[in-house]
Parts: C-alpha cells; structure tokens; sequence
C-alpha cells in the first residue's frame, strides 16, 4: 500500500513541474514584446533601481528598493518588477521597430 501512495505522489510532483516548463517553453517562442509606454515605464523604473540599489547592503536590496521607491510611484507586484529590470529596452526597441510595418 505505501508503495501506491508514493507512486500517486511522484505524479502529482511530475505533472506540475512538466506542465511549467511546457508553458515556459511556449512563452519563449511566442516571445511577446512592449508597448511604447511600457517600455517608457520600464526605463523609469530601471532609473530608480540604479539610483537606490547597492548590492551587498539588506536594507538597499531589490526587494526594498521596489517596496520604498518603485511600489508607491508605479504600482506593481514584486515578479513584475523583477521582469523590467531584467528587460533589454534597446532590444526591445529594435525588435519592435523590425516587426513595424511599412508601406513603401
């Protein structure tokens, strides 16, 4: 009986984490890009984040740095403000400006 349970446990452990790098795969390759404006916001956090933060120190760290200077003047989740200081704008720029297009 103990035998069953543990294999009932190894799926439910498997299928979850399968099921996440499934969707993070398809999230790779969809690939969604920024707005203007978002990336704009992006580039104004990002300032914040180089003005306050200093590695190595707890109470300069990122996730006080997002609680004392980003959270009160854009208002986001911690994962979100994680993913814009992690964002290439320049990249993004250019890959927006190549999916634009023209007409002649």
């Amino acid at each position: 009986m103990d035998e069953n349970i543990q294999n009932t446990s190894i799926i439910f452990v498997v299928y979850p984490i399968s099921y996440l790098l499934c969707s993070k795969i398809v999230w790779l390759f969809i690939g969604m890009g920024f707005h203007k404006n978002t990336l704009r916001r992006i580039d104004l956090v990002c300032d914040i984040v180089r003005k306050h933060y200093e590695p190595g120190r707890r109470d300069r760290c990122y996730k006080e740095v997002w609680r004392r200077y980003v959270n009160p003047v854009y208002p986001m989740c911690y994962r979100t403000f994680l993913n814009y200081i992690g964002t290439n704008t320049e990249l993004e720029r250019r890959r927006n400006a190549e999916a634009q297009l023209q007409l002649f």
